[in-house]
């Protein structure tokens, strides 16, 4: 749409200034003010660019007696408006700052299953008295080997398809023939001492105790709650069950 401009009337050359009369041109587009919070003295000043709410401030109910001493006074308890759960234990108790050192549980008289860190920590390896010892990686791990009299290693990764089975015979004969000895104490060892190592210490259960999978892991569990095989292993000591269980009964 064109708008046409309004023609202003020409007067004489000699006509005085205030008998001119310019006609109001209406606006073609009418502008909302702009938000109060764009001119704000907050905005000015570089603090905040949203207005900020009113801060009502509450008188306190509490009226004191003249007549009574300020140690005559009894201040009321005021319950808090939201119930706030406890610190836990985990950031406050020295009992908690255990779970971030170095720890093995012992699973079996003399046999103990641990994670990476207390397999490397010399101090925790002398006060248990370890002796021989099964690592459960891939690779090379610095260990402190001049403790141990035996070492053996398993070098499988922590994945379902990794090939466990192959290996249960050999690190079952290992902790056996170590276990001969009275004062000898063995740590088995996988990185975060969770799926791994824990079957490896099943398969000792089953091989030598009779145990089946469900309750060799189970009596693992109830001495170190993380423990538990990846789904691949579990089934591996299925089969190991299985196989050892008809060696057993001469089938």
């Amino acid at each position: 749409m064109l708008l046409r401009p309004t023609p202003i009337p020409l007067l004489p050359r000699d006509a005085p200034a205030s008998s001119m009369s310019l006609p109001r041109v209406k606006p073609v587009l009418k502008l909302n003010p702009a938000p109060s919070f764009f001119v704000s003295e907050s905005v000015e000043l570089g603090a905040r660019f949203l207005p900020q709410p009113e801060v009502k401030r509450v008188k306190p109910s509490l009226k004191l007696d003249p007549t009574l001493s300020p140690a005559e006074h009894v201040v009321p308890k005021v319950k808090p408006a939201l119930k706030l759960a406890p610190t836990l234990a985990l950031f406050a108790t020295e009992s908690s700052e255990g779970m971030f050192l170095p720890q093995a549980n012992e699973i079996l008289p003399r046999v103990y299953l641990s994670d990476l860190s207390t397999a490397q920590c010399r101090k925790t390896l002398v006060s248990l008295g370890i002796t021989h010892l099964v690592s459960v990686m891939p690779g090379s791990v610095e260990l402190p080997y001049d403790l141990f009299a035996r070492t053996m290693q398993v070098p499988i990764t922590d994945m379902p398809f990794s090939d466990l089975l192959t290996h249960l015979n050999d690190t079952c004969a290992f902790i056996e023939d170590a276990l001969k000895n009275p004062n000898a104490r063995v740590l088995v060892h996988c990185a975060k001492g969770r799926s791994r190592s824990c079957s490896v210490v099943a398969a000792h259960l089953i091989a030598t105790h009779g145990l089946t999978v469900a309750q060799a892991v189970e009596h693992i569990k109830e001495r170190r709650r993380i423990a538990m095989p990846n789904i691949g292993f579990y089934n591996q000591l299925q089969e190991f069950y299985e196989t050892t269980n008809a060696a057993r009964r001469g089938l």
